[in-house]
């Protein structure tokens, strides 16, 4: 029986660009998991990063539930891309 074609290794992408991809997902993974455990400590860590983050930080600092829902939906997009990662290289 054949796998199907989802399983299948793509031949177009170089397997240094899945490492890199794979990588970064699972940076996204970890940042997402600490957030939803610790989100008053993870959004500390943002006090003093780029003003952007800064302005971000101070306007969730006194909800932590929002800053969990946004670590929720940023460990689901992680995982799933993580899995397609894999399915397209044949781990």
């Amino acid at each position: 029986m054949k796998k199907p074609t989802a399983l299948r290794p793509r031949r177009d992408e170089n397997r240094p660009a899945g490492i890199a991809k794979n990588i970064l997902a699972l940076g996204f993974v970890g940042d997402g998991l600490v957030a939803l455990v610790w989100p008053k400590r993870q959004l500390s860590l943002w006090m003093v990063g780029p003003k952007p983050y800064q302005r971000l930080t101070r306007a969730v600092r006194d909800r932590p539930m929002l800053v969990r829902m946004t670590a929720a939906a940023e460990l689901a997009a992680a995982l799933w891309w993580t899995r397609r990662i894999y399915q397209r290289h044949g781990a």
